[in-house]
C-alpha cells in the first residue's frame, strides 16, 4: 500500500479493511512490517481469497479507492465515520 494512501486514510490505526468489487466484498486484515526503518502496511489475511476470486496473477495491477470510511467493532459491525 503506498505510504501516501496509508497516511491520508490513517491506516496505521486500522486493523481491517473491506474491499468491494462487482457487488462482492472481501475483508482484509492489515499487516504492518518494518522495512529499511520504515513502516509498511499491506493486505494480509483475506488477500488470497480476493486474488483467487478475481483471477489475479503475479504481476497484475490493482487500483483501489476509498468509497467510505468506517470503523469496525469487535462484533464486525461497521459504523460510518
Amino acid at each position: 500500500m503506498p505510504v501516501d494512501f496509508e497516511r491520508a486514510h490513517n491506516y496505521k490505526q486500522r486493523r481491517m479493511v473491506e474491499l468491494q468489487m462487482a457487488r462482492q466484498s472481501w475483508f482484509m486484515g492489515l499487516d504492518r512490517t518494518i522495512m529499511n526503518n520504515k513502516v509498511r502496511t499491506s493486505f494480509k489475511y483475506g488477500w488470497d481469497k480476493f486474488c483467487a476470486s478475481n483471477h489475479l496473477n503475479i504481476g497484475d495491477t490493482c487500483a483501489f479507492s476509498v468509497i467510505r470510511e468506517a470503523t469496525c467493532n469487535d462484533d464486525e459491525e461497521w459504523e460510518e465515520e
